[in-house]
């Protein structure tokens, strides 16, 4: 198989976002630039340099239409989500090449280079409730990350058997589902990415989600939120200032070939 190094991945990435770009533009779905693709847009006008992923927030609603629709509109892309397929652990979509096969970190089985599609929904508005919340969700996600292992260390297959002899991938997944549909979107007055990495921060008033525009990246234009700013400085703080350089390092991509 023909190694994809880095440059040519974000090439393939960039394609496949503009694919989503045109289907969500056809079918009248809102989404935007997420996490550091969004800060990358800002901050870079494309990628963070040493970056290797894409990742794009929707409305729950929208994301529903989006992940029950989207495969068949190209051929040479597929959307894997665990609402259109039960085997699918993650919590979120991807649309991958399915031409290209890719081994990220996180995954036990490698899929094909891919964007990431995350569903915004409901927080609390009850500030006490919005930690026990979030810990639950995390709690969770835990759980289903030591499933998700590439448990090549016998450690961590003890530990991921004894886990999942107690909570069954199945019984996991319903209840994250539940957990994370448990607040509407369209009747919450909070809303985010409540299976994201950024716990409470990920928490914004919902209409910061419903309003859009556009940005430069990598000399295209895509959708983003119109609060991208506010969204930004909660996220990652003073969001122009460059980490230090022994943390300007991508940390998803263990391999990519085309098949």
């Amino acid at each position: 198989m023909k190694p994809i190094y880095l440059e040519e991945q974000k090439q393939i990435q960039l394609n496949i976002l503009a694919k989503v770009d045109q289907f969500c533009e056809e079918n009248n779905l809102r989404y935007s630039l997420g996490g550091g693709t969004l800060l990358g847009a800002v901050r870079h006008k494309g990628f963070i340099p040493w970056d290797d992923d894409i990742d794009i927030m929707m409305p729950r609603p929208d994301y529903d239409k989006f992940v029950h629709n989207f495969n068949g509109y190209d051929k040479d892309l597929t959307c894997a989500a665990h609402e259109i397929d039960k085997n699918f652990i993650q919590i979120f979509a991807k649309v991958y090449n399915n031409k290209t096969l890719l081994k990220e970190q996180s995954l036990q089985d490698p899929l094909g280079i891919f964007i990431d599609v995350f569903p915004i929904d409901g927080f609390p508005s009850d500030e006490r409730t919005v930690t026990k919340y979030v810990r639950k969700i995390t709690f969770l996600r835990k759980l289903l990350q030591i499933k998700n292992l590439d448990n090549k260390l016998r450690w961590k297959r003890i530990i991921a058997k004894s886990i999942l002899y107690f909570f069954p991938v199945n019984y996991l997944q319903k209840r994250m589902q539940k957990a994370i549909k448990e607040y509407p979107f369209e009747e919450s007055l909070y809303a985010g990415a409540t299976c994201g990495r950024y716990k409470e921060k990920e928490r914004y008033q919902r209409d910061v989600f419903e309003k859009y525009t556009t940005l430069d990246f990598e000399n295209r234009k895509f959708k983003v939120i119109k609060e991208y700013d506010l969204y930004l400085k909660q996220h990652y703080g003073d969001y122009m200032k460059l980490p230090p350089v022994e943390e300007q390092v991508g940390n998803h991509t263990e391999y990519a070939y085309w098949k």
